[in-house]
């Protein structure tokens, strides 16, 4: 089963604020899913996202951390 994040959970790890997650979510750039009426980013789509935004992965955000499974 994929990883799921809360906008918080990944905000910290993204190192932005919630605000800016939520932002890049309404905009249609960073893809959830609802479960059980709550928001949730799977890994998989985070990891797209920040392959198209090279800026954000390039700051040393997730791209650069060593393991996603130790989250």
């Amino acid at each position: 089963m994929q990883k799921l994040y809360t906008t918080e959970t990944l905000a910290e790890l993204l190192q932005v604020s919630p605000r800016t997650i939520r932002r890049e979510r309404k905009e249609g750039r960073l893809p959830f899913v609802r479960v059980r009426g709550q928001i949730r980013y799977r890994e998989s789509d985070v990891r797209a996202y920040l392959e198209r935004n090279a800026s954000l992965s390039a700051e040393g955000t997730l791209a650069s951390q060593t393991s996603w499974a130790d989250r």
